[in-house]
C-alpha cells in the first residue's frame, strides 16, 4: 500500500506543477498511470489503507479537480477534431466517433447503462443528461443504440462545451434527437417531463453537492421516472466522488440497482426511482 501511496502522490505532484492540463504527451502519460492504478483490482483492505492514508485524504479533492480539468480539455479537443468530419452515406457516425481514444470505454459503459435501465423496466423515450460536456458521446451512443429514445436533453453550464457539442451533433446528423442547453442544472425546467435523468460523474464536487442536487431532482421527477448516477468504487474514487445507496435513499429516492465494473470501465452506476 505504501508504494502505491507514494506513486499516487508523485503523480499528483507532477500534475499539479503542469502549466496546462491539455492532452499532450506528459499529461497523458501521467493520467494513463493514474487510471491504471485506479482500475486495478485490489484486496479491499489495501484499498481502505490507501484511501484512509492522511497523505491521500489531503490530496484527494485537489486530485479529482485536476482529473476533471484534464477530462474537459481532452473532450474539448476530441469534440473539435471529430467535428471536422461530416457523416454521409459512406461515412457513418460510428466511423467518425471510433477515432476517439476512449471510444471502447464509453461504448462499454453505455451498453452497461442501457442494459441496467432495461433490467428495471425503464421507459427511455425522453432522457435528460446533466453534465454532458463538450463531447456528448454517451448521449450519442445511447441514441444510436436505442431507437426507443426519442429525445435527449444535454445540460452543461459551460457555453464553450455546449457549442462544441452542438456542432458535433449537427455534423453527425443527430440534431433532431439531441438538444443542448447552456444552463445551471438547477435552472433547467424540464425534469418533470423526463423518463430518465442521468447525472455525469463530474456533477457535484462533493458528497454534499451530489446529495443536495439529488434532493432537488427527486422533487421534480414524475412518478415512475428513473435517475441514473455515475459513481466510483475501490481506487476509482481517486478520480471521481462516489455516491452510495444510503446517500441516494436519504434524498427521497429508492435505489434499484448498483453496478461496480471490474474491467476497463471506470464508472460505477446506480439507478434509483
Amino acid at each position: 500500500a505504501q508504494s502505491l501511496v507514494q506513486e499516487i502522490e508523485e503523480i499528483y505532484y507532477k500534475l499539479s506543477k503542469m502549466t496546462s492540463l491539455h492532452p499532450v504527451a506528459p499529461v497523458n502519460d501521467l493520467f494513463t498511470r493514474l487510471v491504471h492504478i485506479a482500475t486495478f483490482t485490489y484486496n479491499p483492505s489495501i484499498v481502505n489503507l490507501i484511501l484512509l492514508c492522511p497523505i491521500i485524504e489531503r490530496l484527494l479533492n485537489p486530485l479529482r479537480i485536476l482529473c476533471s480539468t484534464a477530462e474537459y480539455h481532452l473532450e474539448m479537443q476530441w469534440s473539435k477534431e471529430l467535428g471536422l468530419y461530416q457523416a454521409n452515406e459512406t461515412v457513418t457516425p460510428e466511423m467518425i466517433l471510433s477515432r476517439f481514444i476512449y471510444y471502447d470505454n464509453y461504448d462499454a459503459l453505455t451498453c452497461l447503462e442501457l442494459g441496467a435501465l432495461h433490467g428495471v423496466g425503464g421507459i427511455m423515450a425522453h432522457i435528460v443528461f446533466v453534465g454532458s460536456g463538450p463531447l456528448p458521446l454517451s448521449s450519442i451512443l445511447m441514441a444510436r443504440k436505442s431507437h426507443n429514445i426519442r429525445r435527449i436533453d444535454n445540460i452543461d453550464m459551460s457555453h464553450s462545451a455546449t457549442t462544441a457539442a452542438t456542432e458535433l451533433t449537427n455534423k453527425l446528423g443527430m440534431q433532431d434527437r439531441l438538444k443542448h442547453y447552456t444552463i445551471e442544472a438547477k435552472d433547467y425546467d424540464g425534469y418533470e417531463k423526463a423518463d430518465v435523468i442521468i447525472l455525469a460523474a463530474l456533477v457535484g464536487e462533493s458528497h454534499e453537492d451530489k446529495m443536495e442536487f439529488l434532493k432537488f431532482i427527486s422533487k421534480q421527477m414524475k412518478p415512475g421516472a428513473l435517475i441514473l448516477t455515475r459513481s466510483a468504487h475501490s481506487l476509482r474514487k481517486l478520480l471521481y466522488v462516489p455516491i452510495e445507496p444510503f446517500h441516494v435513499n436519504s434524498c427521497g429516492l429508492q435505489t434499484l440497482v448498483v453496478s461496480h465494473p471490474q474491467n476497463e470501465i471506470v464508472n460505477s452506476i446506480l439507478i434509483a426511482r
